[in-house]
């Protein structure tokens, strides 16, 4: 290779590179251009955004200012209007106390499936008074017809407290697989929950009389235990809860004599092992016979378990309908609270008012402004 075609070379590498320096040159330079231009619009989006509340709080501070001046400028209809909603309130207030009212409630937890015999009692009660039945609702509650007439209203409705709620739906979902348990939280669960599955149930009455309440428990239990097919339940599961217990009191002593059968073997391998024969093959039985020592105790507390569990449960299921706490002998007298309402009523109501007198100008001087503009 000739010298002129080695500095040709040359002079083509070197031109090779500048070329290269000056693109690069060229792309940081649009590279800083492209980032210039997003900060530029990321800062006009901030001061549109701080713009944008700006105007959105001085329009609601300006419409806070219109208000306030229009309450004050209505100041005297409005105490016009509270005060008369005031002497309403008191009037009613009065005539509420001629006409007193009690209530007091009773809770019962009802078992074999006897929940819905008690709503459908209740609602007959209740029929029997929206008839003005008082003969027939005397005759069902065994009490007089003074009493019967004094009779306002009954109501049943579930109680559950949190706590139960939570046992409740722990208990739903250890019996339901994944898919269902997406498809029903924890509200949607007491939402579409039947009152069957409550354990608690409280019936409130409401009478002109404060000591009618004591005389209604037993005609109220009365119109759901006096259902054969319920009395029938209660003994089947009685006699089967007793013959379970017993079966369970039977395996519980059996347990106990393999249990000190257990015992007396680790004492015999001990004493073996003491005689210092075979020691190594002692101690491996001496270990068996410990862990079945272990797993019979351990059988043997659960069975004890069982039986705690069945005993609670003939308590509960002694009777048909279990009552959590009775009525009282005398009760709550209803108070409402009329002045207080009568106030607030009188007041939003003057301004109701006063609103679309305000709104019935601006129309006719829009409907104005808009014919002379034509």
């Amino acid at each position: 290779m000739t010298k002129d075609n080695t500095q040709d070379q040359i002079d083509k590498n070197e031109d090779q590179v500048d070329k290269k320096l000056e693109d690069k040159k060229t792309s940081n330079q649009d590279y800083e251009i492209d980032l210039g231009q997003v900060f530029g619009k990321i800062g006009k989006g901030i001061i549109s955004m701080f713009t944008s509340l700006f105007d959105l709080a001085k329009f609601l501070f300006l419409q806070i200012v219109i208000f306030s001046l229009f309450i004050k400028k209505n100041a005297l209809k409005l105490a016009i209007g509270t005060a008369i909603g005031l002497i309403f309130g008191i009037a009613l207030q009065y005539y509420s106390s001629l006409d007193k009212k009690y209530e007091s409630s009773m809770t019962l937890s009802p078992n074999f499936g006897s929940t819905l015999q008690l709503y459908k009692s209740v609602e007959m009660f209740q029929s029997l008074i929206d008839l003005e039945n008082y003969d027939a609702l005397a005759q069902k509650l065994n009490i007089s017809k003074e009493d019967a007439e004094s009779l306002i209203s009954f109501e049943v409705e579930p109680f559950l407290s949190n706590i139960e709620k939570v046992k409740a739906y722990q208990g739903f979902l250890s019996l339901a697989d994944s898919i269902t348990e997406t498809k029903f939280p924890f509200d949607d669960y007491f939402e579409n929950v039947s009152v069957i599955d409550y354990g608690y149930h409280i019936i409130t009455v409401v009478s002109r009389k404060e000591n009618v309440f004591k005389q209604l428990k037993d005609p109220i239990l009365a119109s759901i235990i006096s259902n054969k097919y319920f009395a029938r339940i209660k003994e089947t599961s009685y006699k089967n809860l007793v013959s379970k217990k017993a079966n369970l009191e039977v395996s519980k002593l059996n347990l106990d004599t393999l249990g000190d059968f257990y015992k007396e073997l680790l004492i015999l391998n001990a004493q073996k092992e003491t005689n210092g024969s075979g020691t190594n093959i002692f101690m491996a039985n001496q270990q068996a016979e410990s862990n079945k020592e272990l797993i019979v105790f351990n059988k043997y507390m659960n069975i004890d378990n069982e039986i705690l569990d069945i005993t609670r449960a003939i308590t509960n299921e002694k009777r048909i309908v279990n009552v959590i706490s009775n009525f009282n002998e005398f009760g709550s007298q209803i108070k409402n609270s009329y002045l207080k309402w009568g106030v607030i009523d009188g007041f939003l109501l003057t301004l109701l008012i006063l609103l679309m007198i305000e709104a019935n100008y601006w129309m006719v001087d829009y409907v104005r402004n808009n014919i002379k503009q034509k």
